[in-house]
């Protein structure tokens, strides 16, 4: 089922509205860009150190809200860890990715249970349980990993789609969990290895189970009406430019589904995003809503009410599992994500454009208070002696809570009468700034001719840039 906000999984880094198949792609279908990033990360890593985090501001990527009290929420973000809040956003506190068994800086699909655990992918770890945000318990499933969705069809039971690339295809396994992910169990036989898949959704006993898949000919749709002992694929579109999103089963519709075609919006060339809906259990699609570009937020309320938008289509919201569904523009506000929840829609902003990064309505949509900001003072969760919380945050940079630097935010963090770094070259200075300017993430393609170009550049001069650190 799609989070919040499609958020992206290249640990080189991906531009906004990069989809999940992003290293995966990569690995399989553009072997030359996957050479230019390991040559900057060998760049990045490679003794003298360089600064190891982006100097630009992380993103919010998805809002996990507590499905009964709206004053536990946790935001994960990319390139700067999870924000967790008890008391509705009066304070947040910030919990770094290394502790949740993380090995990358992205921010994948989760779930906040009734229980009060919060359980999210880790992307190719596994995943990350934990109730109260100290001690996080990992798991992983046998073989390659890489858990490309999480979702809840019920209070009791967890879905986890494992797609890992495997060879020439991948290893695909739905996986559940009663426990609140503690432990998992294998769902069904396995999906079709010359798949790849992206979002899983079922009824709330699990018997009928659907896949969002892409092969190289189609984006399809696998599913299954026995729990997956057996699959049938039946072909959504022939677009395999598209990430194909499963948005979920529309709640009081049987049968009734949406999916979203995602494009990595790089540039005005790329294909505008679609909202597909299947009223036949799949069987067939007809086009819900054609975007401008990409419609980063999907999510629906508990009467079948879709909420979705993006940053040129602003905030639509349409009643499905009626006879005829019209969609309805609420506002023209840019929309970056979105999470319903009791009443509540949570919208992910720009917060150097809009001066929130996530914002809540209790009026459906027509207007919106801040909650969250990184330019506001947070600080880190407070943990005992024995949590991996304790252990791996705050012990570096790319641990540490993000801090605003230079003019971000609107406040400077130079010393009076100059620059930070008083002793750098002016040549030194120059460099830094091409090596920073690369810091923020990297659109889909990767950008690999001139990329591995500038890296290897840099690879050679790494020697004069001992004194280097990327600054605003």
């Amino acid at each position: 089922m799609l989070d919040p906000s499609r958020g992206a999984v290249d640990r080189c880094g991906a531009g906004s509205y990069t989809s999940t198949s992003s290293v995966r792609d990569a690995i399989y279908e553009k072997g030359v860009p996957v050479v230019a990033c390991f040559v900057l990360a060998a760049t990045l890593a490679a003794p003298p150190a360089l600064a190891s985090h982006p100097p630009r501001m992380p993103t919010v990527e998805r809002v996990l809200v507590h499905p009964e009290d709206p004053q536990r929420i946790v935001i994960a973000t990319r390139f700067g860890g999870y924000y967790i809040t008890r008391d509705g956003g009066s304070t947040f506190l910030h919990v770094c990715q290394e502790a949740m068994g993380y090995d990358d800086t992205e921010a994948y699909p989760g779930h906040y249970s009734r229980a009060g655990s919060v359980i999210v992918s880790t992307g190719y770890s596994g995943t990350a349980s934990s109730v109260d945000g100290c001690g996080w318990s990992t798991w992983a499933p046998p073989g390659p990993v890489f858990i490309a969705d999480v979702e809840a069809p019920s209070e009791t039971s967890l879905l986890a789609l494992n797609s890992a690339p495997n060879g020439e295809g991948f290893q695909n396994q739905i996986w559940s969990s009663t426990d609140a992910g503690s432990s998992w169990a294998p769902l069904g036989q396995p999906l079709p290895p010359e798949l790849m898949g992206f979002g899983v959704s079922a009824s709330a006993d699990s018997a009928e189970l659907f896949v969002t898949a892409r092969s190289e000919a189609n984006v399809e749709l696998v599913s299954s009406l026995d729990g997956g002992l057996s699959w049938q694929r039946k072909v959504i579109a022939g677009d395999t430019s598209a990430s194909p999103r499963l948005v979920g089963l529309v709640p009081g519709a049987p049968g009734h589904l949406v999916v979203l075609l995602a494009h990595e919006q790089v540039d005005s060339l790329t294909p505008a995003d679609v909202l597909l809906i299947s009223t036949d259990a799949g069987e067939s699609f007809q086009t819900l809503y054609q975007a401008q570009r990409g419609l980063p937020g999907a999510s629906f309320t508990e009467d079948g009410v879709l909420w979705f938008g993006g940053p040129e289509d602003g905030l639509w919201s349409v009643q499905l599992g009626v006879a005829e569904a019209f969609p309805i523009q609420i506002s023209a506000a840019p929309v970056r994500g979105l999470t319903w929840s009791q009443g509540k829609l949570y919208s992910i902003g720009d917060e150097a454009t809009q001066g929130y990064s996530v914002a809540v309505s209790e009026d459906g949509g027509h207007s919106f208070r801040p909650l969250f900001s990184f330019c506001d003072d947070h600080d880190e969760l407070t943990c005992g002696a024995g949590s991996s919380v304790n252990a791996l945050c705050s012990q570096g940079i790319e641990s540490e809570i993000w801090e605003p630097l230079g003019e971000v935010c609107g406040r400077s963090s130079e010393p009076p009468g100059g620059s930070a770094d008083p002793k750098e070259p002016a040549e030194e200075s120059e460099v830094r700034g091409v090596l920073c300017s690369l810091a923020p993430p990297l659109s889909g393609g990767f950008y690999a001719g001139g990329f591995a170009f500038t890296a290897l550049a840099l690879l050679a001069r790494r020697r004069r840039l001992r004194s280097a650190r990327c600054k605003p």
